[in-house]
């Protein structure tokens, strides 16, 4: 159970590493008061492209640990981040103005890491139970490990 509890923080780390970029992007195109000058654009891009280093690390690491497999909200995020980076190339590529699409993917690419956050919060309260359980039970074998030892003749 450690174990896998520490491939999980690792793994989280990572996404976390690559929803810092992803987001540094959108608030450069979407909150920028110089959206149609060109520094945005690269900004953004260049960001984005920092993001794609971790996410691609993450969905390695995931790869390589099977234990982690089973969390849906890693996969949902995986798809909404690689969502938000084709969005994001497409208003870069014809320089859009309107980024009503772009903002929905966002939208559904924060979710996803909130998602995250919730799912290491619950694993990391449940890794703390069964700690604690493991704490109370070794205790109580140790107080009654007399009762289970046969006295030798």
């Amino acid at each position: 159970m450690t174990q896998g509890i520490f491939v999980l923080q690792t793994l989280v780390e990572k996404i976390r590493n690559s929803y810092h970029g992803a987001n540094t992007a959108h608030s450069i195109l979407v909150d920028s008061e110089h959206y149609t000058e060109e520094k945005p654009y690269e900004l953004a891009m260049a960001m984005m492209n920092n993001s794609a280093i971790y996410i691609t690390a993450a969905q390695a690491y995931y790869d390589q640990n099977e234990i982690v497999h089973g969390f849906s909200e890693i996969t949902a995020y995986f798809d909404a981040f690689f969502d938000l980076q084709n969005e994001l190339f497409e208003v870069l590529e014809v320089k859009e103005r309107n980024l009503s699409w772009f903002q929905s993917r966002y939208d559904r690419f924060s979710n996803a890491i909130g998602d995250i956050e919730q799912l290491m919060k619950r694993e990391n309260d449940n890794f703390q139970v069964l700690q604690e359980e493991k704490r109370t039970n070794s205790k109580a074998y140790k107080e009654n490990a007399h009762k289970f030892i046969s006295k030798g003749k």
